[in-house]
């Protein structure tokens, strides 16, 4: 099987959305399936968290500037969290947010995946457009909460 890719995501944080990437890796992973998730959320990574992976692992550099994914639970993981100290503020333009989730994206070297599941941060700013320009992505789960319209 190639590797499908999935993505999510929602305007506003806090609405479940890494929780749903999570859950739905670990399940994918319970059936056999070989897993990756990229946290696509520069300023907010939140897998890491998710995951159990203790504050401070720095993922290995494997050969050609490529870094070896984190294992956690069955499943390989990249994500903002291991490259920069999550509690001091990240003040980066468009620019260096591309350029991280680029070198992400691409210098991870993933091992024999069937699923990369993209957990993208709120909104349809500068990483959701270049994912769009960049990667052909197999599906998408949109997370949501309900709403009532009011006309």
């Amino acid at each position: 099987m190639g590797l499908s890719i999935l993505l999510q995501w929602h305007r506003v944080r806090g609405r479940g959305k890494s929780t749903v990437t999570v859950n739905l890796a670990l399940a994918l992973s319970a059936q056999g399936y070989r897993v990756g998730v990229l946290d696509a959320d520069i300023y907010g990574p939140s897998q890491a968290q998710m995951l159990g992976v203790k504050e401070g692992t720095r993922p290995q550099a494997a050969s050609n500037d490529r870094f070896l994914p984190l294992q956690a639970h069955g499943i390989q993981a990249m994500s903002m969290a291991f490259m920069v100290n999550t509690r001091e503020p990240m003040v980066w333009r468009g620019p260096m947010v591309v350029g991280a989730f680029q070198q992400m994206l691409t210098q991870t070297q993933w091992d024999n995946l069937d699923f990369l599941l993209i957990d993208m941060p709120p909104g349809t700013g500068d990483i959701q457009l270049t994912l769009a320009q960049k990667v052909p992505v197999a599906g998408a789960v949109i997370v949501t909460t309900p709403r009532t319209l009011r006309c």
